[in-house]
């Protein structure tokens, strides 16, 4: 574990200097895109990793991807899950906010932080995060019934 820690130093290095240099006078249209076209080749690859268990070479690929394109919301909230899957749920919860700080809508990242909140006593916020799931996308989907099912779980225990 104390690979990954020092792995994720690393990353949030490389994601400082990616920013910095695609909000330079060469991050325009051609670099971006290229950037955009790497990280979600990477996405690929990481969700492949992470459906096999290979919670250890997903993280570091989504890491890839974000480093590739630190707008990509997306690769920060699977950074988050392969971190919760690997049982490192401190982890998890700074990357789902990561991720919400890029795009305060991401389901994915509202419903994964959502229950974590369950799990850790935190039932306001779990709450709200149901609030905003059931605006952004209905009582139907299915980041929103995860959610609601943790949060009424944990009610019929008590």
């Amino acid at each position: 574990m104390r690979g990954l820690f020092l792995s994720a130093i690393l990353f949030a290095l490389a994601v400082i200097g990616v920013s910095l240099f695609l909000s330079g006078p060469l991050g325009t249209s051609a670099g971006a895109r290229a950037a955009t076209q790497a990280s979600q080749e990477l996405m690929n690859k990481g969700l492949g990793q992470l459906q096999a268990g290979k919670y250890a070479d997903a993280i570091r690929t989504f890491e890839a991807a974000a480093t590739a394109n630190p707008k990509n919301a997306e690769a920060f909230t699977y950074i988050g899950q392969s971190y919760e899957k690997a049982g490192l749920e401190d982890r998890a919860y700074r990357f789902y906010n990561i991720a919400l700080e890029i795009d305060p809508d991401d389901l994915k990242a509202l419903a994964w932080s959502g229950r974590l909140d369950v799990s850790g006593d935190e039932m306001d916020l779990a709450g709200e995060k149901l609030v905003r799931l059931q605006r952004l996308c209905g009582a139907d989907c299915s980041e929103y019934r995860s959610l609601k099912m943790a949060i009424d779980n944990l009610g019929a225990e008590n």
